[in-house]
């Protein structure tokens, strides 16, 4: 069985349709994986914070206010990511290299501005 299976993935045929087929299909599907995940971060934590001001101020304590914050933070910084990864994949699929996000002072600043709200907690104790 061990020699059938090494001659059948040998042959030209099945390294053809692996060439031709499986590998332009593969490139062209695994760089949308992380943004597909990083949206439904997103919808999951729109989803959550909906259900918690549908359900009425009256009923939130202040742990539930702050976990709310925290999920409307998640939900943002995946919403975000999840554009700078379909640019990214975009640019992928055109067969470009895509640009650095990192070196545009924009997302630089943007980014640092999120590090410092989310340490602020730490800062104030």
């Amino acid at each position: 069985i061990r020699d059938f299976v090494v001659a059948a993935l040998q042959h030209p045929f099945t390294q053809a349709f692996y060439n031709r087929v499986v590998v332009p299909l593969w490139g062209m599907s695994t760089p949308w994986v992380l943004p597909a995940m990083t949206a439904a971060i997103a919808v999951s934590c729109g989803a959550a914070v909906k259900e918690k001001v549908a359900a009425g101020s009256a009923t939130l304590g202040q742990d539930a206010l702050l976990l709310g914050l925290g999920q409307i933070f998640c939900g943002v910084i995946a919403a975000l990511s999840s554009v700078v990864l379909a640019f990214h994949a975009g640019y992928h699929l055109l067969g470009r290299r895509p640009a650095d996000p990192l070196r545009q002072p924009q997302v630089v600043a943007t980014l640092g501005s999120m590090a410092h709200t989310i340490s602020v907690p730490w800062r104030l104790a």
